[in-house]
């Protein structure tokens, strides 16, 4: 036996031998077959760590009866395909997965109707092609939110696409994820919130079709969403509003969004900083097409609005240096374009406001607005309308939104308004209004200098202008000089004669060298004023006031102001008995400016 057993141990060491030789003699001749099957192996460790692929397709009901057992089984990477039917289940993912139906219209995932439908709790989960429906009924508050359809739960690069997600409290729910692209669904009759970010940022919401929805309707922020893309959206006939962003959900992009038949809003802007509301269409709503309140420094423009019940456009309470541009705000069932109780600093700049019901621009209770370049025309209640204040909504707002006033105050904003005092309206088109093509309600004495009034005999004012034939102005509103023709597209290159009831001037843009020269008379002495200007602005020659039309003056004041368009110099002359005698303005283009 004992012979036996050394004989048998060493046959096995001659195998191992020539088993050893023959791998060295294969590495040897092949170095490259080894080198490629190390690497191999490295990188199919290294994507098994951090870039998870699809490593094989585990199938619902093939494989698996339940959703939920296909996903315990599958591995990070793996597809999770379900072929047609209705699965009656809660389903949790909390892998790098990616959850596939058969069809969204056939492969419906019910839910057990007391929480969240699908909650994914894993980075870098795709869901893709099913119905989901049946979450619980819970909704803690707008700030928390509730049960989803779907809830991406602290997660980040996950995709949802070609989904329909309907009869939920809310439809899909990004509670904290970041970096996520929601897009291609069909997100209806969901009795809270169509698409719900809460503490979510960088985030794509495109080409989703959010209708029907309850709650704040077709897609919510709030609070504290940042950088988020929303474009390209459908956000009709919900209960509440198209699109809302409330507290400090900022610098967030919302374009090309259709919003119309909204209950309420078609956007709205409660509280936030820094957004950019371009290129929608917010028509048809039951309330303002866009609405902003307590909200800074937003940009909206190249919007369309029109039909809504209430206003176009509303600022309403408390916004400040808001940019309002190149919209559209036709036939709406109040103003175009609504400044109201404190909404202070703003630019208006270049709207068309038609065939409104009350005026195509109004103003209330709000200062130090510039209003230029506006066309307003045909709307029945006016031009421009500046009114009294409603104090009991006024004393309502103060003390609804005292936090927020206090703290704007505690950042330097004087909150309490004047009466619409310092508003400046330039350079605006207002003609063929019926009534007024200005209306002032107030005490406040309104500076309009400068506009077109539909003839260029000026505006009909029955003591000061009673030959004019254009639009009616109010007693204590300032509108000589006025333009003797309508505000062009471009004026580069030519001049435009100014008539007042005295003297002409003559106003030039300016677009070519680097510096500004204006030669000026005082006490028929010539005095020259040199001022260069920043390389952010075009300038081309000198303008000179002609002696022979500014004599006996006494003074001459200087003055500057800026507009997204361009800067303004603004000359204005006094005679020796303290009467005003004109303004004499030079727009100076910014690089790249059309007009």
């Amino acid at each position: 036996m004992r012979e036996r057993s050394t004989w048998e141990n060493v046959f096995k060491e001659t195998i191992l031998a020539f088993l050893l030789l023959t791998l060295l003699i294969t590495s040897m001749n092949c170095p490259a077959a080894l080198s490629m099957l190390t690497i191999s192996q490295m990188q199919e460790t290294e994507n098994k760590v951090d870039f998870p692929s699809a490593r094989s397709i585990v199938k619902v009901p093939q494989n698996y009866p339940t959703i939920q057992e296909a996903i315990d089984a599958a591995s990070p990477g793996d597809i999770v395909f379900v072929s047609n039917g209705i699965y009656s289940e809660d389903v949790h993912i909390y892998k790098p997965i990616s959850l596939i139906g058969e069809s969204k219209e056939n492969t419906v995932i019910i839910g057990s109707g007391i929480r969240d439908v699908i909650t994914v709790s894993s980075d870098g989960v795709k869901i893709s092609e099913f119905t989901v429906k049946g979450s619980g009924a819970k909704y803690i508050s707008p700030f928390e939110g509730g049960d989803a359809g779907i809830r991406l739960n602290g997660v980040t690069n996950c995709s949802l696409s070609n989904l329909v997600i309907t009869n939920n409290s809310i439809g899909i729910f990004l509670d904290s994820s970041d970096n996520n692209i929601i897009e291609n669904n069909d997100v209806y009759l969901n009795s809270m919130d169509g698409i719900y970010l809460r503490l979510s940022n960088g985030n794509v919401i495109r080409r989703n079709n959010c209708t029907l929805n309850g709650g704040h309707g077709g897609i919510y922020l709030n609070p504290s969403s940042n950088n988020n893309l929303i474009e390209n959206n459908i956000c009709n006939s919900n209960l509440d509003h198209g699109i809302k962003l409330q507290s400090n959900s900022n610098n967030n992009i919302v374009k090309n969004n259709t919003c119309l038949h909204n209950n309420n809003v078609g956007i709205f802007l409660l509280n936030v900083y820094y957004n950019k509301i371009v290129d929608n269409n917010c028509s048809f709503n039951g309330q303002p097409g866009i609405f902003l309140r307590l909200s800074e420094d937003n940009l909206i423009a190249n919007n369309t609005c029109k039909f809504n019940r209430e206003s176009g456009i509303q600022l309403d309470f408390g916004n400040y240096n808001n940019t309002i541009k190149d919209n559209i705000c036709s036939a709406n069932g109040h103003f175009g374009i609504r400044l109201r109780l404190s909404s202070n600093y703003n630019r208006i700049i270049n709207n068309t406001c038609t065939l409104n019901k009350l005026a195509g621009i109004g103003i209330e209770y709000s200062d130090y607005n510039e209003i230029l370049y506006n066309t307003l025309s045909m709307n029945y209640g006016g031009g421009i309308k500046i009114e009294p204040v409603h104090l009991t909504q006024w004393n309502e707002f103060m003390e609804k939104f005292r936090e927020d006033v206090k703290a704007k105050i505690a950042r330097g904003i004087k909150v309490e308004s004047e009466n619409s005092v310092g508003n400046r309206i330039h350079w605006n088109n207002i003609e063929r209004n019926h009534g007024s093509g200005c209306i002032v309600e107030v005490p406040t004495e309104v500076n309009a200098t400068l506009n077109w009034w539909g003839d260029p005999s000026g505006p009909y004012h029955p003591t000061l202008n009673p030959n004019g034939r254009g639009n009616k102005v109010a007693n204590n509103v300032i509108f000589k000089p006025w333009l003797n023709a309508p505000v062009g597209i471009s004026r580069v290159g030519e001049e435009e004669i100014i008539k007042t009831s005295t003297q002409t001037f003559i106003e030039k843009t300016i677009t070519q060298s680097s510096s500004l020269s204006i030669t000026t008379v005082k006490h028929n002495e010539m005095t020259t004023i040199t001022k260069t200007e920043q390389e952010s602005y075009v300038i081309t020659k000198s303008i000179t006031i002609i002696e022979t039309i500014i004599k006996t003056l006494t003074t001459m004041l200087i003055t500057e102001r800026s507009d997204v368009t361009g800067r303004y110099i603004m000359v204005i002359v006094s005679l020796l008995t303290g009467i005003s005698l004109g303004l004499l303005i030079m727009k100076i283009l910014r690089k790249g400016s059309e007009k």
